[in-house]
């Protein structure tokens, strides 16, 4: 459908880029996106043997991932396809970089949790708003959110639904840097992968 795009960012390099194409809702991911991000990491392993790196970033400059798309049915909550989902992401034997632009917010803020690394620009704003919405957050999300900032900050997160700046994000480890703008991000994050490419393959997948 267009929704998840996937090209040869750097080729010499190695470097491979996801794009979550859903402009007009602000890159809200739904269930049928994220079988076909699924499908696609499938797909890098089988067709794409070459690739050393992957970028995971959001059409534009305005939104990474805005969350779950709601206009969607998503069933009563019960089914693991999702989850499971970002399991694979999370054990991808090839490092997964997330480039983050402005909203990473709910599903969108899940998804950048389960890559390797995160790199956002000062724009970029984070939330798992469901305490707002008034729908259950995911296991899954609750016990990574706990594994990579700490119960204490975790539930701060998750009790409030309130968003936190980049600045803030990266004072408590859910990111990994801070870029001024979009161009620099840009450039930190090519720059950051040519530098992971030109490691060797299998110590970077062991």
């Amino acid at each position: 459908s267009g929704l998840i795009l996937f090209d040869i960012l750097d080729e010499p390099s190695h470097i491979g880029r996801i794009t979550i194409n859903n402009p007009a809702k602000r890159n809200a991911i739904s269930r049928q996106m994220w079988f076909g991000l699924s499908d696609l990491l499938d797909d890098c392993l089988v067709r794409y043997q070459t690739i050393r790196v992957l970028i995971i970033t959001g059409e534009g400059q305005i939104s990474f991932c805005s969350g779950a798309d709601l206009s969607e049915n998503e069933g009563d909550g019960i089914d693991q396809t999702i989850p499971n989902i970002r399991v694979k992401l999370r054990q991808f034997p090839i490092p997964i970089m997330a480039k983050i632009n402005g909203y990473c917010l709910g599903g969108g803020l899940a998804l950048a949790m389960n890559v390797d690394i995160r790199i956002a620009s000062s724009n970029a704003s984070f939330s798992i708003p469901a305490v707002k919405l008034g729908v259950p957050c995911p296991k899954d999300i609750v016990d990574r959110l706990i594994n990579l900032i700490g119960e204490s900050d975790a539930k701060m997160i998750l009790y409030t639904g309130d968003r936190i700046s980049a600045d803030q994000a990266y004072s408590k480890g859910l990111i990994q840097h801070v870029c001024d703008n979009h161009d620099s991000l840009d450039k930190y994050v090519l720059n950051l992968a040519r530098t992971i490419s030109t490691n060797a393959p299998l110590s970077l997948r062991s």
